[in-house]
């Protein structure tokens, strides 16, 4: 679509026709420096958007490392959990069976202090 074409608005083209006029006014060296220059820009945007796409893909691919990463370690921390009640368990039973042999060793006592006083007696 052109400046000429009757669906244009008129803001458009008025909008358009200031910058039309002013690349007329130019000379060809003048206009060669403006398309060189603009060509310059385009190619320095491209290289920086394409700078940006490699930090994004860096990024996006350390983000899915740390993501197995926390998977792994979420892994072992409910391992070490798992583990951590198992031990838990045998504490408890270590300590129902040491609290059973203080009452054996106890039992024993009083029946050497029975065995003793009946020697004592005789």
């Amino acid at each position: 679509m052109t400046d000429d074409t009757p669906t244009a608005s008129p803001a458009a083209a008025l909008a358009r026709r200031p910058a039309t006029d002013m690349l007329r006014r130019m000379t060809r060296p003048e206009l060669s420096r403006r398309i060189e220059r603009t060509e310059e820009d385009l190619v320095a945007i491209t290289d920086t958007v394409l700078e940006i796409k490699d930090t994004v893909d860096r990024h996006t691919d350390t983000l899915a490392d740390h993501g197995r990463m926390l998977a792994d370690h979420g892994r072992i921390l409910a391992d070490h959990g798992r583990m951590l009640a198992d031990h838990g368990r045998i504490l408890a039973d270590h300590g129902r069976e040491l609290l059973a042999i203080r009452k054996t060793q106890e039992q024993q006592g009083e029946m050497l202090a029975e065995i003793l006083r009946r020697l004592d007696a005789r």
